[in-house]
């Protein structure tokens, strides 16, 4: 019974990620489509996760971005959470070569932030 619902599990967890990917390549992921609510910035001050997650992108604070997404992963739903962690890992494939030296954001780096932000 267990293995009947572990493999169900995984099978719409595996449907879930698709859709996200699917959803993120076509729409490209308008910023405002997914609400991050309210966050702290380093002030202390409230201010919009959305716009916090723009900033820290807009000024490569990559590790702070993804931190910012991680800390949503319990309160988005899935697909919602499935389409920003693809459209975060995309954004980070996408960015040229010697930024992404510059950065120290290798594939494996690449990898860990995916694997760190799909885990349940």
């Amino acid at each position: 019974m267990a293995f009947e619902e572990d493999y169900l599990v995984r099978q719409l967890k595996t449907i879930g990620e698709a859709a996200g990917r699917i959803i993120a390549s076509t729409f490209s992921l308008e910023k405002g489509s997914i609400n991050l609510g309210q966050v702290e910035d380093e002030n202390g001050k409230l201010v919009s996760g959305n716009q916090l997650l723009e900033e820290y992108l807009e000024e490569r604070k990559i590790h702070e971005a993804f931190l910012l997404i991680e800390s949503k992963k319990y309160s988005l739903s899935y697909l919602d959470m499935s389409t920003l962690t693809s459209f975060f890992i995309k954004y980070l494939k996408e960015l040229p070569a010697d930024e992404r030296v510059a950065l120290n954001i290798s594939p494996e780096k690449i990898d860990y932030y995916q694997e760190k932000l799909e885990e349940l």
